[in-house]
């Protein structure tokens, strides 16, 4: 999801993995949860305020949410909701 608003391929797979390289190891696996939800993504002030960085915003947010939910709507119908009881969240700010 950080690569959302780079220019190119090569820029986003650049910035994905140094992005990553940042991030803590998971603690759980995915296979722990029993749920999974995509939660929307917020806009600051300055990006709701502007018409135009808002349409970009509402046009990334409807291709991620386009993208994410089948995948985690099967994830959780996989899971069955049996193995655990814990929801991964995923909130883009």
């Amino acid at each position: 999801m950080l690569a959302g608003c780079a220019s190119d391929p090569a820029r986003r797979q650049n910035i994905v993995k140094e992005h990553s390289a940042k991030l803590p190891a998971p603690t759980a696996s995915l296979s722990s949860y029993g749920k999974f939800e995509l939660k929307p993504m917020e806009m600051v002030d300055d990006v709701a305020n502007d018409a135009a960085k808002a349409s970009v915003a509402k046009d990334l947010e409807a291709r991620i949410q386009e993208r994410m939910q089948p995948m985690f709507a099967r994830w959780s119908a996989e899971s069955g909701g049996a193995s655990s009881a814990k929801t991964l969240i995923v909130q883009r700010v």
